[in-house]
């Protein structure tokens, strides 16, 4: 979503046709990590407010009652979750909130009523997972592409590729993605730094901190990390369809877009997955809105195991369509640029040395 994402957690960018690959030089992993990395920490940096006002939009609650219902601290009592329980937080979307009217109206808003950095909230975060998100997800993209295309997969190398190596990324930034959401979705209603009582809260989930006892046992141990994990499975429902669409929009449009005969400029390469890059990422992030709504409703707020198509399900019945796709103009005004600057930087990154594509 990138959507990461992302968001971190849906930047696209790497791999390249079997004409590219046929007409660069090939680099390790590690550098092809590096230069990932490198890419999604100016785009996070760059989309953050959008994600910060796509995250309050989705977040926001139409019907606290059916929310309730799924909830171990219902929301009707103005908190989204007992590890955001902080007299100084609450999620945007308690009872009484004021829902958002778009975008544009999210951004001003929160920066009219709680202070321009609000909108930068949870960018630490962000960078933090651009390492093993975006230096895990593009170079394993890249390797099992050229993978999938040795087996004769045709077309489908892409979508194959991006769908497994998105399935890696979503589950190693999964806490930090948890934390990220929580961060973003709180209202700040003093100058005290609301984060720092979100982190506190977080850490609680950990088992060192819920029980006294050392002799806790170890089923009791998994079983509460597993929450770091919560909305794991909206966020594949999400990441894995948004990279398969992704990639198998991105490659035709950047094989019309960058010449097959003669030298290739570095302009034009930049060009090409600029605009593969953007255009791609706003088509599927727009179409997996409904998973992402969920995601955000899943981790800001403290489900009871709630599966993923029931959730959506719920909000369909109390909010309608138009409950699902909260959101969906953040979302994909995040993803142009997000997806832009990482593919076309990370291509760039990678062959610096080299000059020219030839």
């Amino acid at each position: 979503m990138v959507e990461h994402g992302s968001d971190v957690e849906e930047q696209g960018g790497g791999g390249g046709s079997a004409e590219q690959h046929h007409h660069h030089h090939h680099i390790g992993l590690v550098h092809q990590g590096i230069a990932a990395a490198g890419a999604s920490v100016v785009s996070a940096v760059v989309v953050n407010p959008l994600d910060v006002a796509k995250t309050r939009i989705q977040s926001h609650v139409m019907n606290p009652e059916a929310l309730s219902r799924q909830m171990t601290t219902p929301v009707l009592a103005g908190h989204g979750d007992a590890c955001m329980s902080s007299s100084k937080i609450v999620p945007s979307g308690g009872a009484g909130a004021v829902p958002f009217r778009g975008t544009i109206d999210a951004l001003t808003r929160i920066a009219r009523q709680e202070g321009v950095g609000v909108l930068w909230r949870g960018t630490g975060l962000s960078l933090t997972m651009a390492v093993p998100m975006v230096g895990i997800y593009l170079p394993l993209y890249d390797a099992m592409l050229e993978y999938a295309q040795k087996q004769g997969t045709g077309h489908y190398a892409p979508l194959l590729a991006g769908t497994a190596a998105r399935s890696v990324a979503v589950y190693c930034t999964s806490p930090i993605e948890l934390m990220r959401v929580r961060v973003q979705s709180v209202i700040q209603h003093n100058k005290l730094d609301s984060s720092s009582h979100v982190t506190t809260d977080y850490r609680r989930m950990l088992p060192s901190n819920t029980n006294t006892n050392t002799k806790m046992p170890l089923a009791s141990r998994v079983g509460q990390m597993k929450h770091l994990w919560r909305g794991v499975g909206a966020t594949l429902w999400r990441d894995v369809p948004f990279s398969g669409l992704y990639w198998a929009l991105v490659e035709p449009i950047r094989e019309q877009l960058i010449p097959k005969d003669g030298p290739t400029s570095e302009w034009q390469v930049f060009e090409a997955n600029a605009i593969a890059g953007g255009v791609s990422g706003a088509i599927a992030g727009a179409i997996t809105t409904p998973f992402d709504v969920v995601k955000t409703r899943m981790q800001v707020y403290n489900t009871n195991n709630v599966k993923t198509f029931s959730m959506m399900k719920d909000i369909f019945v109390s909010e309608g369509l138009s409950g699902l796709f909260k959101g969906w103009s953040a979302r994909s005004s995040k993803a142009v640029p997000a997806c832009a600057i990482v593919l076309s930087a990370y291509e760039m990154i990678k062959f610096f040395p080299m000059g020219r594509y030839d």
